[in-house]
């Protein structure tokens, strides 16, 4: 996960209680006697509304996003003076992601200015640093995640993401009566270390781009995994064929060898014995480029009768 991501309550996380967000967001709407109070995340210059308490409907509609600047518009009361944090019938905490980096804000809409707003201030923060502690532990569990399912030299799954996600969409694929076909992929030419891993990485990013929605591809050593979903052999042909004429369009020096395998719905094999069979198909191909030069003793030794 980059440092930027999607609206975050969109898809549950064990990291964010929900509830107690909403909880914090009607305790702070009766402390400050406000008309509405929500929870809003700021990205990309949108705001969306995550909770949402309105006793007095202002026009807030929770799962709601439009620019920051038109909501802060909307919400603001110009006939209202300012003073402290209440500007104008607003009042707004900026919320932080570990770091520093903007998350969003829990904004206020208060008709008038609130009494002793000085102390609900003070009241308010131990809430918002509840609120900011969530948004941490999300933040360490989500980089868990990527580290432990994620290579980071390519940003595909890695071994353990390939095992955990490949057999759940393979089984999904089989109960639909999806064909399946796997493709193994390396290269061919012989690089040092350090350029090996760059030619790698490119190699991924043209897999990346051929990758359609249901299809699973992940970095395992020096290879890279394709399990694609195809409605016949012919198609995995098409998909391989046209693989090829990216590798030769997108990276002219290198060699990329590949071996490939279609299997019916009504195959029982698991992922292991699949992936087997399909290196054994890239090793034929590997023998077939680069055959080992017969020995001096091989050469001279006659066949046995």
């Amino acid at each position: 996960m980059s440092e930027s991501v999607s609206w975050l309550l969109d898809s549950p996380h064990t990291a964010i209680d929900e509830s107690r967000w909403q909880h914090l967001t009607q305790l702070l709407c009766q402390l400050f006697k406000a008309s509405a109070c929500a929870i809003v995340q700021y990205q990309f210059g949108d705001a969306k509304i995550l909770t949402l308490k309105q006793p007095k409907n202002v026009g807030l509609t929770l799962g709601a996003a439009e620019s920051i600047d038109n909501l802060k518009q909307r919400l603001a009361n110009t006939e209202l003076p300012e003073e402290g944090i209440w500007q104008q019938g607003l009042i707004e905490f900026p919320l932080n992601w570990p770091g520093g980096s903007p998350f969003g804000a829990v904004l206020l809409v208060c008709d008038k200015l609130p009494p002793n707003i000085d102390s609900g201030r003070t009241l308010a923060e131990p809430m918002l640093s509840l609120i900011e502690s969530e948004l941490t532990l999300f933040r360490q569990a989500s980089r868990l995640e990527r580290m432990s399912l994620q290579d980071e030299s390519t940003q595909m799954l890695n071994d353990n993401g390939f095992n955990l996600m490949a057999p759940r969409q393979l089984n999904l694929s089989r109960r639909l009566g999806s064909h399946a076909g796997l493709v193994v992929m390396e290269n061919g030419t012989q690089y040092d270390a350090e350029e090996s891993q760059e030619k790698l990485r490119a190699l991924a990013q043209v897999v990346f781009e051929n990758l359609r929605e249901a299809d699973v591809a992940a970095r395992i050593g020096e290879q890279i995994v394709l399990l694609a979903f195809v409605d016949s052999e012919a198609n995995l042909d098409s998909l391989v064929t046209r693989l090829h004429k990216q590798f030769s369009r997108k990276l002219e020096d290198q060699r990329v060898m590949t071996g490939h395998k279609f299997f019916t719905p009504d195959s029982h094999l698991e992922l292991a014995p699949m992936l087997a069979e399909v290196r054994d198909e890239l090793d034929k191909t590997r023998s077939r480029l680069y055959p080992k030069p017969q020995s001096s003793d091989e050469a001279q030794t006659p066949p046995e009768a």
